[in-house]
């Protein structure tokens, strides 16, 4: 077990996945043998410390004196570090967070979700491996978007269809759903759902117990609250394309990869490089030369359509606005997308845009943010201090990012 091969496998072991570039005997180690070995390594203990959370105690916990077990640790430490090691070694996520510690919309209404297909295979594109095309599918997930944000107290700002994955920038308005009336509530939610039988009575004006009208009022309670939720709105999205995918294909079982994917964008600023990186998916995807040729994307609606009223529109006097005008937009896409595409003609000016200058956005942090991986790196972007003040709302004690806000998002003086 302290052979250099099995410390050759342990040390510069899988990169990508568990299992794969292990030396020894041409099979993997079995889990106990990668806890005796950790445990029994100082070198794999305190070369990195670990995070500071729930995960420092266990660590630490290995370097105390042993119980007397055949194994030579309880079994009650070993499943938790071997967790505690995946995550140290393998980079390993760590368990997911609660919605509500990742949206709070006190403090920011815009939002980024991303949701992408059970094991990025192209469901809603054209398969070069299958020869299937599922193009029709970028238009199912538009129309669902749309129909949505004309039921959800939910504004869209940007969207991006990919083959196996969409991008939507949305803003949440909880001060419209509050102007509704119950009835207004009741008529929105049954148009996406069938709704029960007593609230049917209850708009055919039927004479109700007081027991049945206290349930009335309890059930716009609840629709009201979930028609400007950003988890029911991207649930009312993701499960109607999945069963029609099913159906489709004549098959069952997951047609996303898992639960949506979202990230705060905490100021203007963060909003306009996130809409502009959402537009940007398909060119630097190599699916398009120009914005105007990106397929199922809001900047190609846009310049067909300046005056669509399923995107939220742009104006600099309107608070209920983007803060911004359509074609300093469009230049922020086309400079974005110039500098990306490193074949595409053109090139970067000396002088940045009127639009950089006037945000205060530097160059350099921009692109950055715009040629990053499809998935957000962090749980929120904007100002520093936007950042500490949404963690302290949400109920986590840091967010990661700091350094990154500082550059895209310096704080106004």
């Amino acid at each position: 077990m302290d052979s250099p091969e099995f410390r050759i496998g342990v040390l510069c072991g899988p990169k990508v996945s568990p299992g794969a570039g292990w030396a020894l005997g041409g099979r993997p180690p079995t889990r106990l043998e990668i806890i005796n070995y950790w445990l029994r390594n100082e070198k794999l203990t305190l070369r990195k410390e670990p995070p500071k959370n729930r995960d420092t105690h266990i660590a630490r916990t290995a370097q105390e004196p042993r119980h007397p077990h055949r194994f030579g640790y309880p079994t009650r430490y070993r499943g938790v570090l071997l967790y505690c090691y995946s995550v140290l070694r393998f980079k390993l996520p760590y368990m997911p967070k609660a919605r509500y510690r990742q949206v709070s919309v006190d403090d920011t209404p815009h939002y980024h979700c991303i949701s992408r297909c059970v094991r990025r295979a192209f469901l809603c594109g054209s398969d070069p491996v299958s020869g299937y095309d599922f193009e029709h599918r970028r238009q199912w997930i538009i129309d669902r978007i749309k129909l949505l944000c004309s039921v959800f107290a939910v504004d869209l700002c940007a969207y991006a269809i990919m083959s196996n994955h969409y991008h939507i920038v949305v803003r949440i308005n909880p001060e419209q759903v509050a102007a509704w009336s119950d009835e207004e509530v009741a008529q929105r939610w049954m148009r996406i759902f069938r709704g029960p039988l007593l609230m049917h009575q209850y708009l055919g004006n039927a004479d109700l117990a007081c027991a049945e009208l206290k349930w009335v009022e309890d059930i716009f309670a609840t629709w009201r609250e979930r028609l400007c939720d950003l988890s029911w709105f991207m649930r009312c999205i993701n499960e109607p394309i999945a069963r029609l995918a099913n159906r489709e294909d004549h098959c069952s079982g997951r047609f996303w990869e898992g639960r949506f994917k979202s990230q705060a964008l905490l100021d203007d600023r963060a909003l306009l490089a996130c809409m502009a990186y959402v537009d940007l998916n398909p060119i630097r995807a190599a699916m398009a030369q120009t914005p105007e040729q990106s397929d199922y994307t809001s900047i190609q609606e846009r310049i067909r359509h300046p005056r669509n009223e399923a995107l939220m529109p742009f104006n600099q006097q309107d608070e209920n606005s983007i803060p911004i005008n359509l074609k300093d937009y469009l230049e922020l896409v086309d400079w974005g997308g110039r500098e990306v595409k490193r074949n595409k003609r053109g090139y970067i000016p000396a002088s940045a845009p009127p639009i950089l200058s006037r945000l205060k956005m530097n160059a350099a942090p921009v692109l950055d943010y715009l040629a990053k991986d499809d998935l957000p790196g962090f749980g929120a972007l904007g100002p520093v201090s936007m950042l500490k003040a949404f963690a302290n709302s949400v109920g986590r004690k840091f967010i990661k990012g700091h350094a990154f806000a500082n550059r895209l998002c310096p704080e106004r003086t």
